[in-house]
């Protein structure tokens, strides 16, 4: 679900790339790459879908939902 609201709201300038991952404290996520005005940023599902993490510009938000994490990820890079 969050993967096909982000190819829908936010444009990419570089190649997606997701996968699962670790972090590091040991606990198992989705993470979805990307960049967008050259600007990187990534958004880290936890807990099947219902706790999500995103990261952009140097600037860290926890969200509890996809709408709220694509508004943070949009407002993050700047576009309205």
């Amino acid at each position: 679900m969050m993967l096909r609201a982000l190819t829908a709201a936010v444009p990419f300038h570089a190649p997606l790339d997701q996968g699962l991952r670790e972090s590091y404290r040991g606990v198992v996520n989705y993470r979805i790459k990307s960049a967008t005005f050259e600007h990187e940023w990534m958004v880290d599902v936890y807990n099947g879908g219902n706790y999500f993490v995103v990261t952009a510009r140097n600037w860290t938000q926890v969200c509890s939902s996809v709408p709220s994490a694509i508004g943070h990820l949009r407002r993050m890079l700047g576009l309205k």
